[in-house]
């Protein structure tokens, strides 16, 4: 992470630590992420919320946002929630995800995920990713995360 490039972090966030704020930087500095156009809208003790407009590459045969590119990027706020939960060296790892697809998306819609933890425990991490358009929940998904340290 040393050769991370120097991303703003929005001034709502939460004060994260130096390596926290590091490893921030690299999760939005990461290739698939800056392809995706993923922003950081909060980090908070109790959520991460990001945020994105679909690219034209997005787009399913059917005219629709493609739900296989969100599934990918639904780890991603997840991960940045719980980063207020984890001590340094603390690295988690998917374990478990569920993704329930309520509604589809149109290609010209703004989507908001919002990760919350529903519990750390020592070893494991449970989470839960909204992704919205508006306030409409159209996608949910929950996540298990193995919790190692290096």
């Amino acid at each position: 992470m040393a050769d991370t490039p120097h991303i703003d972090l929005p001034a709502t966030t939460f004060p994260l630590t130096d390596w926290q704020a590091e490893l921030t930087r690299s999760i939005l500095a990461h290739g698939f992420h800056r392809w995706a156009g993923l922003r950081l809208l909060d980090v908070s003790a109790e959520r991460a919320v990001m945020a994105f407009l679909p690219r034209a590459e997005m787009v399913s045969p059917m005219g629709t946002f493609n739900g296989a590119i969100l599934n990918g990027l639904l780890e991603t706020p997840a991960v940045l929630a719980l980063l207020p939960h984890l001590q340094e060296g603390e690295r988690p790892l998917t374990m478990d995800i569920f993704v329930q697809n309520m509604k589809a998306f149109g290609v010209d819609a703004d989507i908001r995920m919002e990760a919350r933890v529903l519990r750390r425990g020592r070893r494991f991490a449970h989470c839960t990713v909204d992704a919205l358009h508006d306030d409409d929940v159209r996608v949910s998904a929950r996540i298990t995360k193995t919790i190692l340290a290096e």
